[in-house]
Parts: structure tokens; sequence; C-alpha cells
């Protein structure tokens, strides 16, 4: 069977060079903003990170492990025990955000399928928190922050900060005013 263009990279000298192209292609990462990257030896990780920009590696001993580095959020819907015995649903987001210079030591020790760890000790601490407080004391928990005390407290921050000598803006809609300083 023929192939068209076949002749054309059979023993050509576009063949070395096509190849060539490739494994410097195949040997280079991009580490994007808000990414860290650490190379991996012969299954040794670097204690040295990379932030953004190409990495260059050889593919046949060595790879790039990247994780994120911007916050994360982690949504839970749990069922935490109280100190009756009742279950209480909550509704929980964790948000976490990786160091960039832990990270080598955090991928060594737990691996990139951290976000799974953090949920799991997450809901062992919720359930050990919760199981000392009666069901009625966490479903009215929220009673502390109404709408009159946010408004309140808002109200006493923006007097506070009309006092100050600084240059202010307050941009509102009509509800929730939104302080920007210079």
């Amino acid at each position: 069977m023929k192939f068209p263009f076949g002749s054309l990279f059979v023993g050509s000298p576009l063949v070395p060079g096509l190849l060539a192209v490739l494994f410097v292609l195949g040997s280079c990462t991009v580490i994007r903003p808000g990414q860290v990257g650490m190379k991996q030896q012969l299954g040794v990780l670097s204690d040295k990170t990379r932030t953004q920009g190409v990495v260059w590696y050889f593919p046949f001993t060595s790879k790039v492990v990247k994780t994120s580095l911007q916050i994360q959020d982690i949504e839970l819907s749990i069922s935490l025990p109280s100190k009756e015995g009742l279950s209480v649903t909550s509704q929980i987001s964790i948000l976490y955000k990786v160091n960039r210079t832990k990270a080598p030591a955090l991928v060594r020790n737990v691996g990139l399928e951290f976000r799974g760890i953090i949920s799991n000790v997450f809901r062992s601490a919720s359930a050990d928190i919760c199981a000392q407080y009666l069901a009625k004391d966490m479903h009215f928990l929220s009673e502390g922050l109404t709408d009159n005390i946010l408004k309140l407290r808002s109200i006493e921050a923006f007097t506070e900060l009309a006092k100050s000598p600084n240059a202010k803006v307050v941009v509102t809609d009509g509800q929730t005013p939104y302080l920007i300083k210079d």
C-alpha cells in the first residue's frame, strides 16, 4: 500500500529533525499563573518549586508535578451528631490554599489527591465538635447574627472609618456599602 507523501519522509533528512522537534516539545511543560511545579526525577520529588513559566525536563526519567496555589473551595453537606444523639445536617464550605514552600512536602506525604483528605479530616473534626452541643443550640447558633445586628456593625465600622484622616470612597447598592480607601 502506498501512502501519500510517504516517500517524502522515508530516508529524508526531515525525519531526524522532526523527531528532534517532537522530543524538545515533549520535554517541557508550562507552569501557569496560580500553579507551582516540582520536578520528579526517577521517582524522587525535588524540594525546589517552580512558578509560572516553561520548565524543561528529560521525559524518560523525569516529569513535572503541578498543583494549584489558588484558593480552593470544598463544599460539604454532612450529617453531624449532636450531644443527645440527633443528626443535624450542615452545609459547610472549606476554603484552603496550598503554601508554595510546603507544596513538595504536601505532595510527597499526602499526594495530589489531598482534597479528599482535607474533607475527611474536616468531617471528623466537625463531628467531634458538634457532639459537644445540643441540636437546638446548633439549629438556633445563626440567631446571633441577625440582619439588624449586621447593619448596626456596618454603621459602626463606617463611623470609625469616617473619623480617619485618609481619603475614602463609599460605593453602595443601597443595601450593603463597600469602602474603597486611598
